[in-house]
């Protein structure tokens, strides 16, 4: 058995933020150029760092962070990084402590492991 739990960030690419921020578009429901301008300057900012956020949520654009895991009855563990680090040394870390172990795990324990964690890694 083993059980896990994992911590994710915001893609840290500034590349992420920046096509957020280009892409974004002002609700549908805004149809008149002063209130789409308004929009622009009130609320675009606040709604680009929302879509950013949220990216910690997918895969493709977020972060790893942290790897908690624990086997069988045995005390929990930890192998996270720091933002100066890259996600790749992470996962690399990851392969090396439980890579072999996990071939012979037939149980996984978590909070919505099979929903988020095991997708994202």
């Amino acid at each position: 058995m083993i059980t896990i739990d994992i911590e994710t960030i915001p893609g840290q690419n500034p590349l992420i933020r920046q096509d957020i921020a280009d892409t974004i578009k002002h609700p549908g429901n805004i149809s008149k150029q002063e209130t789409i301008d308004k929009w622009v300057t009130e609320k675009k900012e606040a709604a680009v760092n929302e879509a950013w956020r949220k990216t910690a949520l997918n895969a493709t654009k977020g972060e790893l962070l942290c790897f908690g895991y624990a086997f069988d009855d045995n005390e929990p563990e930890h192998i996270s990084r720091t933002l100066e680090q890259s996600e790749f040394s992470l996962l690399c870390a990851i392969n090396d402590v439980i890579g072999g172990q996990i071939k012979n795990t037939e149980l996984w324990v978590g909070h919505n492991i099979t929903g988020f964690d095991l997708r994202f890694l």
